[in-house]
């Protein structure tokens, strides 16, 4: 009985094997299918983050003057007279120096 006994457990214990083996083989599959879910799922969200970030940057330029203050606004566009007079006053007088005007 012992012989018979050393020869039925390597077979038990190849038995126990051969009874994972396949839902081992499966594991990398369901794994791989997961990846891909989760790739598909990251790609969506990269797209919608992008949508996202998009529509914040045309609606931050869109809103800028609305969200200045008003005194802001009344510097900005003082400097801005102050600066177009400057560039007239160089032009006349660049001119002026061409024409041999005194």
């Amino acid at each position: 009985m012992s012989s018979k006994r050393i020869f039925l457990q390597p077979k038990d214990e190849v038995d126990e094997v051969e009874d994972k083996t396949p839902s081992n083989g499966k594991k990398p599959l369901e794994s791989d299918q997961d990846l891909s879910e989760q790739d598909e799922q990251s790609e969506a969200s990269q797209a919608i983050a992008f949508n996202f970030e998009s529509r914040a940057g045309e609606q931050r330029r869109r809103d800028w003057w609305r969200n200045m203050g008003v005194p802001e606004k009344i510097w900005g566009t003082l400097i801005y007279v102050i600066v177009i007079i400057f560039i007239i006053i160089m032009i006349v007088s660049t001119s002026m120096r061409i024409w041999g005007i005194p």
